[in-house]
């Protein structure tokens, strides 16, 4: 399975859930990014592993990550979750080797609320900080438009609750628990 979306719509709380609920594995596509980031600057902030990731890509090729990601799957065995494709390219790849992809969205003054709450170093200090920094992630907006069958877009603007019983709606439906 995959998820995607913009900052702050859910993508770990989601990932976090089906590891707890259903028992998956939880995979992030970036994990060797941010392992080297800190291995570079310490605790980098967030545009810190977004430079180097957009410079790794430059150098090495988009399809980067997607390598990355395949060559972690070989160490994993049943249900995984890869939690933060974030281009076009990662998610139909993701869609060619995962049952279901779930496309997050929330509006922006949601998000928003969440990340005050959550209150970590480096996020948006106001909602135009965060809007800019949605549209800077650029193709996470035409993701939800692409040819793929298996991608269930999720609106994520209400409680917990909601979003479990959508997310189990779309387990039900496409992978067959739930």
């Amino acid at each position: 399975m995959g998820i995607t979306g913009h900052f702050a719509t859910g993508k770990d709380t989601v990932a976090e859930y089906l590891r707890d609920k259903h028992g998956y594995m939880v995979l992030s596509m970036y994990e060797p990014l941010k392992k080297l980031a800190r291995d570079i600057y310490g605790e980098p902030t967030r545009s810190r592993v977004y430079e180097l990731g957009k410079s790794l890509s430059e150098a090495f090729g988009r399809d980067l990550f997607i390598w990355w990601c395949e060559h972690s799957l070989r160490d994993f065995r049943g249900r995984i979750v890869v939690k933060d494709a974030r281009f076009a390219n990662e998610v139909l790849w993701l869609s060619g080797v995962a049952k279901l992809i779930i496309y997050l969205e929330s509006t922006p003054e949601v998000a928003f609320e969440r990340v005050k709450r959550r209150g970590r170093p480096g996020d948006p200090a106001d909602l135009a900080e965060l809007e800019v920094m949605w549209a800077d992630e650029g193709e996470v907006d035409s993701i939800r438009d692409l040819p793929i069958n298996n991608l269930v877009v999720v609106a994520n603007n209400g409680d917990l609750d909601s979003l479990y019983g959508k997310v189990d709606d779309a387990l039900r439906r496409w992978v067959g628990e739930g």
